[in-house]
């Protein structure tokens, strides 16, 4: 299943809570997109008016000037901590895998 965001709605404070094609909600903070160099193409969100301003569109956020973000990294953000979706968040590139010792 192409995982999609249903719903979203901004908490402020660069906080969105999400309800997921999948069924699940989830709360993010999306300031590691901030983390890039301050050129990066992420740098208007550094400016929180303009958090606020997204949109749901084909079931990802959007932000004026064609800025999206791909659904799965906000359900990473949501989800980090949830060690039955470490294999997910691995294949997706989101976390190194852990060496085995």
């Amino acid at each position: 299943m192409l995982l999609k965001i249903d719903h979203a709605e901004y908490l402020g404070n660069y906080h969105f809570r999400f309800l997921f094609n999948n069924g699940r909600v989830g709360e993010a903070d999306i300031r590691p997109l901030l983390d890039d160099a301050p050129r990066s193409v992420f740098a208007p969100l550094a400016d929180e008016s303009f958090v606020s301003r997204f949109m749901l569109t084909h079931g990802t956020l959007c932000w004026p000037n064609e800025l999206d973000v791909a659904p799965e990294y906000f359900y990473f953000l949501a989800f980090r901590d949830d060690p039955g979706l470490y294999d997910q968040f691995v294949s997706w590139g989101y976390l190194q895998e852990k060496a085995v010792a």
